[in-house]
């Protein structure tokens, strides 16, 4: 005579409480619809199928996000922040830098430490020579009127196409070229031409 147990013959009254052991489930046996509900714990919830999900609005982190320069404002919540909304903004007034602008040449107003500041920038009084200025950049309205001076003007350099019709008073004459000539038309003496001898 053989015995069997028949199909599906044991049921959970037959299994002794607490003897089901990994190895006697399948791969995979277990399913949505086998999981309890008391399964989902903080930051987990169950569906409609049984499924398991991530509640976000469950989970809250156990660090906070700071700066504490305060160089960066924080906004929305950043205490306990995980997966919260957290807004970044660089505070740019309490930025600072760890160099200075420096110059010999010009004069810095707020170079200190002058990251993100504003900085002023002014040529310093007699820096600038020959070299820094271009060919031909100081025109007449870079030249204060009335500074002009001797030494200011190189030997020949006031040729005729420079001299003003004024500068020809009387007695002289200034031609197409610009060149000042004599006009013997404009001079009269000061004196007379007398004799004892001649009739004059």
């Amino acid at each position: 005579v053989t015995l069997e147990i028949a199909p599906n013959a044991v049921t959970t009254a037959e299994i002794a409480d607490g003897t089901i052991t990994s190895d006697d489930i399948a791969a995979d046996a277990i399913n949505a619809a086998s999981i309890n509900p008391d399964v989902a714990g903080a930051g987990l919830t169950q569906n409609a199928s049984g499924a398991l999900e991530v509640d976000v609005t469950g989970i809250s982190g156990d660090g906070s996000i700071t700066s504490p320069n305060g160089t960066v404002t924080l906004t929305g919540t950043p205490a306990n922040s995980l997966f919260e909304n957290v807004g970044f903004d660089v505070n740019v007034p309490a930025l600072t830098g760890d160099g200075s602008i420096t110059s010999t040449d010009l004069t810095v107003t707020g170079g200190a430490n002058s990251t993100l500041n504003d900085v002023t920038l002014e040529i310093a009084p007699g820096a600038v020579g020959n070299t820094e200025l271009a060919t031909d950049a100081v025109t007449t309205d870079k030249i204060l009127d009335g500074t002009i001076t001797s030494d200011d003007i190189a030997a020949d350099a006031i040729n005729a196409a420079s001299i003003n019709p004024d500068v020809a008073g009387a007695g002289l004459t200034q031609n197409a070229s610009g060149a000042l000539e004599v006009d013997g038309t404009a001079i009269t003496g000061d004196g007379n031409i007398t004799s004892s001898d001649l009739t004059v």
